[in-house]
């Protein structure tokens, strides 16, 4: 075998060998490992030569070469942070974006995010957010989408909104890899203030002094 584009040592288990072909038979085969690897590439190729070993060397076409092609099945997968839950009280929730495999050198693509309202409301839950990320092999893998978080100082219980990507724009030669999202959302609940009750302190009474008579307080805080 001959290296092209694909090498010997990554992409399929070459070298050389020798092929007997027996008295009275007309072919004989030759079994060439593919070996598949998670990085991302192109359509690569390799050369397979007939040499004479023994026998009559004439019998061979020195030109006569077999090229072999292997096809590309690796895509660009865009995957986003799990579902999560956030304190009122942290001002902000980050959205980690990470692209999967590895970007190889000379890909590049933008992909658009946007906030969602849900029962979370922009501008008084939370600040909406916007723009564009752009990766490629030079660029932060992951990167972080920052959402700050408000207070608007109302008792709601847990609030939800979503971080939505969408519009992947691929600039990938020379390989036009394909681009996909393995997710392409995230739902974050708001806990807002938590509410505290308290009965008062400890009290005493005999059994024949009636009703006992507790403040319940509530915190809002």
């Amino acid at each position: 075998t001959t290296d092209g584009t694909a090498d010997n040592v990554g992409d399929y288990a070459g070298g050389s060998n020798i092929i007997t072909i027996p008295e009275g038979d007309n072919s004989g085969l030759i079994g060439i490992g593919i070996l598949d690897d998670t990085s991302v590439e192109c359509v690569e190729d390799f050369l397979v030569t007939l040499s004479p070993a023994s026998g009559n060397v004439n019998a061979i076409d020195p030109n006569d070469n077999a090229l072999v092609t292997i096809n590309i099945d690796e895509t660009y997968q865009i995957n986003m942070s799990a579902d999560m839950n956030v304190d009122v009280g942290t001002g902000e929730a980050k959205v980690t974006v990470i692209v999967i495999p590895a970007i190889a050198a000379g890909d590049s693509f933008t992909v658009d995010y946007a906030t969602i309202a849900g029962t979370a409301g922009a501008g008084s839950d939370y600040t909406a957010q916007n723009g564009t990320l752009t990766f490629s092999d030079s660029s932060d893998n992951p990167q972080e989408i920052t959402i700050p978080i408000l207070n608007d100082g109302a008792q709601h219980g847990s609030e939800t909104f979503e971080v939505l990507l969408s519009n992947i724009v691929g600039i990938v030669p020379p390989c036009s890899t394909p681009i996909s999202f393995l997710d392409d959302s995230t739902q974050i609940s708001i806990n807002d203030h938590d509410f505290k009750m308290t009965a008062g302190l400890d009290r005493t009474l005999s059994e024949d002094g009636g009703n006992m008579l507790f403040t319940v307080d509530l915190n809002r805080d």
